[in-house]
């Protein structure tokens, strides 16, 4: 057969398992994501409390997932909503680091020993047949996308083992020997930045090490250079993105620089010291050993000042167009999972702060508000600004509005299961609804202005005890919104307080009715009490239906 050709074959064999490898880990991506994203979002929420935590976490969950990449975009998710603070972000990061060096070691410790191609055909052919017949959104599918994927992996590693093998029978090592570890770290970066993935880069090191292609020291400086590469997709990512995203996209990058850069003048000229001193002879054991190596002392360099590098960022890359909305500008709406909670926290501080400005209207305060164990304020009006005024602080209410319709307008546009599309719907009413009920209370203040100015006993003596009945609903709602979110009694809570509504506004329309003739009322004042009640009631009803429409969220 002719050589050229033979050599033709080969690097396109290796090319095509790159691609099948790489076809794999994106695929066992997005399965594992399917299969266990929801557990892990729940575990990244309540497991990171801790940096310790947090390191042990992303150690765990980027073996699990066998990517850190799809680990980071959670983080960065979770960073943006404010669920997860910057300091435990950045412990998962380390951990991510040490946890992806687990691909490395299960393809040194079985990648090379086994019939790859024997061991991939059945979860090639079971995983195909699960994603064809399993329905689009079901958890079936799932798991027969990380069938396929394993599949997938098995054989780009074959085809790379045997093109690497093949080009290797005609391929003398010593046209390696002269160059000097510089380059091989470059072409670790090079390679990944191309192929986006560390893990195909030290995949094609560990085949290329099987045959005899690279020696130790060589395959260890493209490992290092592959750690390094792995930044661009974050920094790439992170250019147009909001503030969080740089802020870990940041850490990142001064993560890896440091590590790899420590890594590359301090322990690369003995990495084969290193890995004697561990007993370890195999070579392509040796290689995973080191990548592990200097992963974790680059964890263990940045441990102890976690708190302070997670205050440099956060001040870090702020600024930018003003808006209202506090969440929604730390979440891309691309991040659907997390766009979802941060919209849903922004129609929440929307609905504190139509309370708090209905409530300055009507010149009512409350007692202090105290739920899941701590004091949440006293008359709400620090939701509001502390010299605005009314008609200033509607208008960034309907600034608010805006934003939070043009975010859902982008969630729109993504592909969004049934359930997501209800969520959106639901929060998308509730925020009609609570700007509504601000918008009542608006077309009613200056006839609230005039009762509080009223001389007429009666008036003052009416408008005095509706105040009192209104404080008391206020409070109720705004205890209500506050509740921890696993309460199922706040169902009947708000049944209970719309049922007290109705027979407050009946009772207060029967008094206007009943005693009209002894209070003095004119025909116009008359009128404007009815309206002022009709329109106060109106607002209520919104809220309650807004507190309904946000609590449905939580609760169904």
């Amino acid at each position: 057969m002719d050589l050229g050709l033979l050599a033709a074959l080969d690097g396109w064999s290796l090319l095509a398992g790159l691609g099948l490898f790489m076809l794999g880990m994106d695929q066992l991506e997005s399965g594992a994501n399917a299969v266990a994203g929801n557990t892990f979002r729940a575990m990244l929420r309540q497991a990171t409390g801790h940096p310790l935590l947090s390191i042990l976490f992303g150690i765990v969950a980027t073996g699990i997932l066998q990517s850190s990449s799809i680990l980071g975009l959670m983080v960065l998710a979770f960073v943006g909503a404010g669920i997860l603070p910057m300091r435990n972000a950045i412990g998962v990061i380390l951990g991510s680091n040490i946890g992806s060096t687990f691909t490395g070691w299960i393809v040194g410790a079985i990648g090379f020993k086994l019939d790859l191609e024997a061991l991939a055909i059945p979860f090639i052919g079971i995983g195909a047949i699960v994603v064809v017949f399993a329905h689009a959104e079901s958890r079936l599918r799932a798991w027969g996308s990380v069938l396929l994927a394993l599949g997938l992996l098995l054989l780009g590693m074959q085809y790379m083992v045997g093109a690497a093998d093949t080009l290797a029978r005609g391929f003398d090592p010593g046209t390696l020997a002269d160059h000097p570890p510089i380059v091989f770290f470059l072409v670790g970066i090079i390679v990944t930045v191309i192929v986006r993935t560390s893990a195909a880069t030290i995949m094609m090191a560990l085949s290329a090490m099987s045959v005899g292609i690279l020696n130790l020291e060589q395959a260890a400086a493209i490992a290092i250079g592959a750690d390094l590469g792995t930044t661009s997709t974050m920094v790439i990512a992170a250019v147009k993105g909001v503030a969080a995203k740089k802020q870990v996209a940041l850490f990142h990058v001064l993560f890896n620089v440091v590590s790899n850069g420590v890594a590359f003048v301090l322990l690369l000229p003995h990495v084969g010291a290193i890995t004697a001193w561990y007993g370890i002879e195999d070579p392509l054991l040796a290689l995973p050993a080191f990548h592990s190596t200097f992963n974790l002392l680059g964890v263990l360099l940045f441990y102890p000042f976690v708190g302070r590098i997670g205050d440099f960022l956060a001040a870090r890359f702020q600024g930018g167009e003003e808006t209202v909305a506090v969440h929604l500008p730390r979440v891309p709406w691309s991040e659907k999972e997390a766009a979802f909670t941060a919209l849903e926290q922004e129609v929440r501080g929307l609905y504190r702060r139509v309370l708090a400005l209905n409530l300055r209207a009507l010149k009512l305060e409350l007692p202090p508000l105290v739920a899941d164990g701590r004091q949440e304020g006293g008359a709400l009006d620090e939701w509001l600004g502390p010299r605005a005024t009314f008609g200033d602080e509607y208008e960034l209410v309907k600034r608010l509005e805006g934003e939070l319709f043009d975010y859902i307008r982008h969630l729109q546009s993504l592909a969004l299961s049934d359930e997501e599309s209800r969520r959106l719907a639901v929060l998308m009413v509730a925020a009609r609804e609570v700007v509504q009920a601000a918008k009542g209370v608006k077309d009613i203040r200056e006839e609230l202005v005039e009762f509080r100015h009223s001389s007429n006993a009666w008036l003052a003596a009416y408008v005095g005890e509706y105040n009192t009945a209104l404080r008391g609903h206020y409070a109720a709602l705004a205890d209500l919104m506050l509740r921890p979110h696993h309460e199922v009694a706040i169902v009947d809570a708000l049944e209970q307080l719309t049922l007290q509504e109705s027979k407050l506004h009946d009772s207060m329309k029967q008094r206007v009715y009943a005693e009209d003739l002894r209070s003095g009322l004119s025909d116009v004042e008359l009128s404007t009490v009815l309206n002022v009640l009709h329109e106060m009631h109106g607002s209520n009803r919104a809220l309650l239906r807004g507190a309904r429409g946000i609590l449905r969220n939580v609760l169904d």
